[in-house]
């Protein structure tokens, strides 16, 4: 049936004695067939291992792209048989699932090892594992004035209105300067 896969071994072979045919018994053979895979991507913070949304994938299946696919508030992406069967060749006993992030969540970096494809083959009867993917959060960055000589932290200047709040730009206040 559509959405699922012939199993390895689709011939079976059974020895039936003549003697056993006058047994109203009747002779079963099982066929199992298999599910295809569920292609899961899973997006992680790296260090944390919490689980990201907002990052998007592009899925290929043999070099055609099935699409671009962004993490829930799960931090995974399921794509089922029903999203990905017409892209499958019926005359292939595999296929191979690549993924690459193409975009990562808002405040995090596209680590180095993200930028290419991770690749997988889909064979029959087969589970796929789950492809996964690690950012960095960007760092927080602090920028610090310093007295060059005493390397003491120097206030930043007050802007327009900060110097008009505190009474230092009033008109023949002595140490008023100019803005």
């Amino acid at each position: 049936p559509k959405g699922y896969l012939l199993p390895f071994d689709c011939v079976q072979g059974v020895l039936v004695d003549p003697a056993d045919l006058d047994n109203d018994d009747p002779v079963t053979l099982t066929f199992v067939d298999y599910e295809y895979a569920e292609i899961v991507i899973q997006k992680l913070a790296e260090g944390t291992g919490n689980r990201l949304s907002g990052a998007v994938f592009e899925v290929q299946i043999d070099g055609q792209t099935l699409g671009t696919f962004e993490t829930g508030k799960s931090g995974t992406i399921t794509i089922d048989y029903g999203t990905y069967g017409e892209f499958l060749d019926p005359s292939k006993d595999s296929w191979t699932i690549a993924v690459r992030e193409v975009d990562p969540p808002d405040g995090y970096l596209l680590d180095e090892g993200n930028d290419g494809w991770h690749t997988a083959e889909l064979r029959k009867g087969q589970t796929l594992a789950t492809f996964t993917f690690r950012d960095t959060k960007y760092p927080d960055i602090k920028i610090f004035k310093r007295d060059r000589y005493r390397l003491r932290q120097v206030r930043p200047f007050p802007q327009r209105g900060e110097l008009e709040q505190l009474g230092h730009h009033r008109p023949g206040n002595r140490r008023s300067r100019p803005v």
